[in-house]
């Protein structure tokens, strides 16, 4: 095991170099996280990202949060290339230097190139202008944490003052134990399921077009919240993808030197939630949409 990922390693790193020094070509290009930020906060454009799991999706493939499902694949597929003048698409921005990220991160992303490169460039369109979906990932992997603050900063920006919806599951917890949506005007919540949220979709769309017109979505769904964002971005609301950006700014909060689990991700029913003193996280509880039972 040992040789093999050894080979791996070689091989990854020679890989990456060959498209590093332009021996190769990559013909997609990311603008970075900074020039992602900067587009959000000057626009009202929404944002959906994409990843390894989005990819593997598309082509039938299930994953550990989400079932294969061929209608599923197919609004994926048809995100990932389209071409909007009212929506960002994210891939990861890794298409070009790995040097911004720590080092156990880039052998990681060397590997992941290594991969799923060709899957990237089989479904991306080289036309398009991508954004860097690690939007949401603003801490753990950089090597110089200490930008992680100004970019929380300005992300906050993009959510002041205004009536934000959230769309997540019940573990998620967005902004609580934290301040990442205290500059939000008004926050509510829709609960989703953690798994196989694409069951309830149709629900999830039905109750969010319910909502003014200028209500702000926070979506942390997975895979479901691609065709949503597309979907209300198409009914006149601006949606973003936000991921796993909570978990990012709790480490951050924490000052976390590696990957922790905070406690109120373990607080599942009301009752947990009032034990623990969330008692406005539960008022801002508008919808919980789960699958129908039986």
């Amino acid at each position: 095991m040992e040789l093999k990922q050894m080979l791996k390693n070689s091989l990854s790193g020679a890989v990456y170099q060959m498209y590093r020094r332009g021996i190769w070509k990559n013909p997609l290009q990311v603008a970075d996280l900074d020039q992602t930020i900067e587009e959000l906060l000057e626009s009202e454009k929404s944002f959906v990202r994409f990843g390894d799991g989005e990819i593997r999706l598309i082509e039938g493939d299930k994953l550990p949060l989400q079932d294969a499902d061929s209608e599923l694949a197919g609004r994926l597929k048809e995100i990932i290339g389209m071409h909007s003048e009212n929506i960002m698409t994210g891939i990861p921005d890794i298409f070009g230097s790995l040097e911004q990220y720590r080092p156990e991160s880039r052998k990681f992303w060397k590997e992941h190139l290594l991969l799923f490169r060709k899957k990237y460039e089989k479904y991306c369109d080289p036309q398009c202008r991508y954004y860097d979906a690690f939007f949401s990932r603003l801490y753990y992997m950089y090597d110089n944490r200490e930008l992680s603050a100004a970019r929380f900063e300005r992300i906050k920006q993009i959510w002041k003052d205004r009536d934000v919806v959230v769309i997540e599951s019940k573990s998620a917890h967005t902004g609580v134990d934290n301040d990442l949506l205290a500059s939000a005007r008004c926050v509510k919540r829709i609960i989703c399921p953690g798994n196989n949220a694409w069951s309830v979709y149709d629900r999830l769309y039905e109750k969010a077009v319910q909502y003014d017109a200028g209500t702000l979505f926070l979506i942390s769904a997975g895979a479901t919240a691609k065709p949503l964002v597309a979907d209300l971005a198409g009914r006149g609301y601006r949606a973003l993808d936000i991921g796993s950006l909570d978990m990012e700014y709790q480490w951050y909060v924490m000052n976390a030197s590696g990957k922790c689990h905070p406690p109120k991700k373990d607080c599942m029913t009301v009752a947990q939630d009032e034990a623990a003193g969330y008692h406005e996280y539960v008022e801002q509880i508008d919808a919980v949409i789960l699958p129908d039972e039986g």
